[in-house]
């Protein structure tokens, strides 16, 4: 009975999100729900005796958590990039399931041993099982430091109605793979887990985000960036809403300039609304909306990455000094941030403005310190 109610209602949210939201966000997440429905529908053996229509569903079904981890990616890794290796291990995956769905239509014989087990059937549903709770993670991950208040929200949605089902899903299918592997019972229940409750799940997860899908506004599925966001000047920040706000943000730029608080290793927003005696909801708007960061170490990279450029182009300082100095903790987050900024590392960057390169101060060298094979310590 649910199964028609859950295909009902993913159908409805995703034709409601095509046709009444822009930006790519609307359009993966109406995608991600055509991705459920051809799950829902390979549920009721609606089409076990036309083999097209079921390969052609489970080639749907099974790119959901990968829609699902790309959807976590582009909304919540501000200024990430999808490493080629990523693409890949998804085409290997995609390419697997295929022909392990074919060899069981045309040669049944040749599915029984425990290769095409394990290469068709228990990598791939480990793989899709490890997309899954990535973006789950994605999404709990920078919560703490998000600047946009919509996409805080959609957080808390994202990973509890999306990330969950889908989790639950490919654990079940998981777990119950690797006990017909190995001829073990551990968990004898998941033989017959019943699929009506992740239909009933499905129906009820989708009727709710349609009756919301009403209220939301176009900027809410409108929150993946067109663009890398780049450093802001002072000409650039917006117009405050009061001269509360206009107070607010001189003595936070007096904090950062002056006081130099991004040096701070671990400085967090609430400890900076503290220091402001203002709510932190409050400053977490201001910052987004006036100065157009996205996330809390976007800001914070900003002040560091300038002062450490500053450092690298006059001071014969080793760069793990420098990293230190300026706040951080990791000479990998530092380097990243970086080359992020300069499209260089920080040695190839002192190397260009000096015209040569310095010579090391201390035992940490400027190449160690590039590639972090040396932890920062405080002399």
């Amino acid at each position: 009975m649910f199964a028609p109610l859950a295909i009902s209602q993913l159908m409805l949210l995703g034709l409601l999100l095509l046709l009444n939201y822009r930006g790519l966000l609307a359009r993966l997440l109406a995608f991600f729900c055509l991705c459920l429905m051809a799950y829902v529908l390979l549920t009721m053996d609606l089409f076990e005796g036309s083999f097209l229509i079921s390969f052609f569903l489970g080639r749907l079904a099974t790119l959901s958590p990968f829609v699902l981890w790309l959807i976590a990616y582009l909304l919540f890794v501000d200024e990430g990039k999808i490493k080629p290796a990523m693409w890949l291990i998804i085409a290997v995956f995609f390419v697997a399931r295929a022909v392990g769905q074919l060899l069981v239509e045309i040669s049944p014989q040749s599915t029984t041993g425990n290769l095409y087990f394990v290469a068709t059937q228990l990598l791939p549903q480990l793989v899709m099982l490890a997309f899954s709770a990535h973006a789950i993670l994605l999404g709990l991950q920078g919560y703490a430091d998000d600047l946009v208040e919509k996409r805080r929200q959609f957080r808390v949605l994202f990973v509890l109605c999306m990330g969950a089902v889908v989790v639950a899903v490919l654990g079940v299918g998981t777990v119950s793979g690797i006990q017909a592997f190995m001829d073990i019972s551990l968990i004898p229940a998941l033989e017959n887990f019943p699929t009506q409750l992740f239909n009933f799940y499905l129906f009820t997860v989708s009727l709710v985000l349609n009756l919301r899908a009403f209220r939301l506004s176009d900027e809410a599925l409108s929150l993946i960036p067109e663009y890398a966001v780049q450093p802001i000047n002072k000409e650039q920040i917006a117009a405050p809403a009061d001269n509360v706000d206009i107070n607010v943000i001189t003595e936070l730029e007096r904090l950062m300039k002056d006081e130099r608080l991004y040096t701070q290793t671990g400085l967090m927003i609430s400890d900076l609304a503290d220091r402001l005696s203002i709510p932190e909801y409050k400053l977490r708007r201001l910052i987004n909306q006036s100065m157009r960061y996205r996330n809390f170490n976007q800001y914070l990279n900003n002040y560091r990455i300038e002062d450490a450029s500053s450092q690298l182009r006059n001071s014969p300082d080793p760069i793990s000094s420098i990293a230190l100095g300026v706040g951080y903790s990791s000479l990998s987050v530092f380097n990243k941030a970086f080359k992020d900024r300069f499209e260089m590392t920080p040695s190839e960057y002192r190397q260009s403005k000096s015209g040569s390169k310095p010579e090391a101060q201390s035992k940490i060298t400027d190449s160690e310190a590039e590639f972090g094979e040396v932890p920062i310590e405080a002399s």
